[in-house]
């Protein structure tokens, strides 16, 4: 009898070997056997029985053989990271790559082994900021196949740079020598984007109008009740009232109220300003029984595109006393920390120029502004003589470097509040000087100059 190749399937031998033994043992029965039969007969079943346990062996070695080609899969296979292992003194970014295709890679920050229920990774920036020890590690997956862990340790060590500071940045107190304005402009360039997820704000304009407190401006993180943080936006606020009937948001955008250091009201809208020249305007948009009603909008000359944020009104006054007030501030802040111990975020921002325009549309630019300098180490200020651009600058890097006075100027001691130097020009302002020769700490200076109304 031949044996064909499919029976040399382990599952199939046993069947085979009983079908020969019957087959066989029924013929002798039948016609009685001899001992060599016999003989010959259990001579073939050991031999069966030694292709068994060839082939169970040949099983055993192509199964460790499979083994060995899946490690080395798995190995291949692993996640790898952008950046390498290791110390930085600055943010990082890190990108996740796997080379088996179409897997799904999973990956953990918190020092434990990633599964397929860890976070999954689809491309995304990871960004190292955490001052201190990040560990990453990665899992590529396919169907049921999971390839090994792949880890880097990340050290993030930022030296001196002051952590986790937040709180108002850069400070342009204007006086235009005029008030009761109708409308109030103010063009400003962007000339970066945050390079994190903090939160920041620059406002255009703090002040009064009819006696109430308002502000307006650009966030990086605009909250919306019941929603949170919704990402960048303009704002636009005033003080003295919950009363929601007094405010009227653009489509798409949101009223809000609250008792934040005493009650206000104000619309909200995202808005996804950019590295881009805008002109935001504060205008009178009517009166009715009750108050003066005023909205604001903002033009990106970029694009030479209108967005219309919404209109919040004021109680009425008497005339004499109506209108935006003189002595408003423009100023950056930044309110929130994504990560807290990370240092204060990069970020470059200008006043290109303002003016507040009167009842009969006449333009009034200021006579002067006094800048102050934040407690916030890492920020500079400085006045660009070329393009008439006041400069707010923050980040890790940065330092004051405007702040040599370029005249003599005598101070007798710091000032509790902070120490006024002067200087007077009467065409366009100045660098503005700080001393780092005297005694003070250099956010206790104050710098008032002038400019020769346009």
């Amino acid at each position: 009898m031949v044996i064909s190749q499919n029976m040399k399937d382990p599952k199939i031998l046993p069947i085979a070997i009983l079908l020969i033994v019957g087959i066989v043992v029924g013929g002798i029965v039948g016609y009685g056997a001899t001992a060599g039969q016999i003989n010959y007969l259990q001579t073939q079943i050991v031999g069966l029985q030694n292709q068994i346990a060839s082939l169970q062996s040949d099983k055993v070695r192509l199964q460790g053989q499979i083994n060995a080609l899946n490690s080395q899969i798995s190995i291949l296979s692993a996640p790898v990271f952008s950046l390498p292992a290791g110390t930085y003194n600055s943010d990082q970014i890190v990108y996740i790559y796997s080379t088996l295709q179409d897997a799904r890679i999973y990956y953990t920050l918190d020092g434990s082994n990633p599964s397929n229920s860890s976070i999954p990774y689809s491309g995304q920036t990871l960004e190292i900021r955490q001052n201190g020890t990040t560990l990453v590690k990665a899992i590529a997956v396919k169907d049921s196949f999971v390839s090994d862990v792949s880890e880097a340790t990340y050290i993030i060590d930022y030296g001196n740079v002051p952590l986790g500071q937040i709180g108002g940045l850069h400070y342009i107190w204007w006086n235009f020598g005029q008030g009761n304005f109708r409308a109030l402009h103010i063009n400003i360039t962007i000339y970066s984007e945050p390079d994190s997820h903090d939160g920041l704000y620059y406002q255009m304009y703090q002040g009064y109008i009819n006696g109430e407190g308002f502000y307006f401006g650009l966030q990086t993180a605009v909250y919306r009740p019941g929603v949170g943080n919704t990402g960048k936006g303009i704002i636009f606020s005033r003080w003295g009232t919950n009363d929601l009937s007094n405010a009227i948001p653009a489509d798409g955008g949101w009223a809000d109220s609250g008792y934040e250091t005493g009650s206000y009201i104000g619309v909200r809208l995202n808005y996804p300003w950019t590295s881009h020249r805008y002109q935001l305007a504060i205008e009178y948009h009517g009166s009715d029984s009750v108050g003066d009603w005023y909205r604001i909008e903002i033009y990106d000359i970029t694009t030479d595109s209108w967005s219309y944020l919404g209109t919040i009104r004021f109680p009425s006054v008497p005339s004499s006393n109506s209108g935006i007030a003189d002595g408003g501030g423009t100023w950056t802040e930044l309110y929130m920390k994504d990560i807290p111990q990370t240092p204060i975020p990069s970020w470059h921002v200008s006043i290109d120029n303002i003016f507040g325009v009167d009842v009969s549309g006449v333009r009034y630019y200021p006579s002067h502004a006094t800048s102050d300098y934040s407690s916030i180490d890492h920020t500079d200020i400085y006045y660009d003589i070329v393009t008439r651009k006041i400069h707010f600058i923050m980040g890790p890097t940065v330092s004051r470097e405007h702040n040599t006075l370029l005249a003599t100027t005598q101070m007798d001691k710091c000032g509790r509040n902070g120490s006024t130097l002067y200087k007077v020009f009467l065409y366009h302002l100045q660098t503005f000087p700080l001393s780092t020769s005297l005694s003070c700490p250099i956010f206790a200076y104050k710098l008032t100059y002038s400019i020769k109304a346009r």
